[in-house]
Parts: C-alpha cells; structure tokens; sequence
C-alpha cells in the first residue's frame, strides 16, 4: 500500500514536471494509470467477475508453483506466474484494465482524487472482486 502511493506520487510529480516543460503524455485515462473498466461495451458485474476469475487464477498459479510443497523441482515459477498475468492482461485488459492486486490501483486512484468522485463508483470491482478472487482460491 504504501510502496501504491508512493508510486502515484512519483508519477503525479513526473507528469507535473512534463507538463510544465511543454510535453503532454496524455497516455492514460486516468493521468497516473490505474485500470479503468469498458463500461460502454461491458456492465460491471462482468467487469466483477472477470477481475474475480483473473485474481483466483493468478493466485492459484502462484501457490501451485512457488509456495506448495510439491511444487515443481526446476525454478520454473517465475515463468509460470509471470505467463499467467501475461494471459490476463491480454484477455481482460482492454475490458476491465487487468488490475489483478488492489493495492497495486489503490495508491494513483487517491493521489490523483478519483478515487473519491462519483465517476469511479465502479472501483469495488478491483477492491471487493480482487481480494475475492483470492480468498476463494484460498478456501478451495
């Protein structure tokens, strides 16, 4: 959470700093990067259950490979996870964003005031389906 927030800080100065030198990079909705859901071609229980889907898988792809006593003899975790997010990203990311970890959006969302207006009242998707994700792969 904290390494979130300095983070967005880090990117809100490095856009001020851009902008006063006259460069615009107006590369993300949001100015600091944070997932944004398609909600004009989607609604957001889909946005809900695909980032669920997404963070169940992601964990379960981590435990199975890096925590679990018969996980495999070879280092082959790093690939394995580092696929697994590939996987999303491609799938989910241009439709929800692919945030995967709420801590990871948490950080910019606040630093940059989103948070708290009413156009991102979307947000529990991340917050409540990504942490929901988990703890169900953990209960399975």
């Amino acid at each position: 959470m904290v390494g979130s927030l300095l983070a967005g800080v880090m990117l809100r100065v490095y856009l001020w700093n851009d902008k006063k030198y006259g460069n615009s990079l107006g590369r993300w909705p949001s100015s600091l990067g944070y997932p944004h859901a398609d909600l004009v071609n989607w609604d957001t229980s889909t946005c809900f259950i695909m980032e669920t889907l997404g963070t169940f898988f992601l964990v379960g792809t981590v435990f199975l490979t890096a925590f679990n006593s018969t996980r495999p003899k070879s280092d082959v975790y790093g690939f394995c996870i580092g696929a697994m997010v590939g996987v999303w990203v491609l799938m989910i990311g241009p439709i929800t964003g692919c945030s995967l970890n709420p801590q990871r959006i948490i950080g910019p969302a606040i630093v940059s005031g989103q948070l708290f207006k009413e156009e991102y009242d979307y947000a529990y998707i991340y917050y409540i389906g990504d942490y929901l994700g988990g703890a169900i792969f953990g209960i399975t």
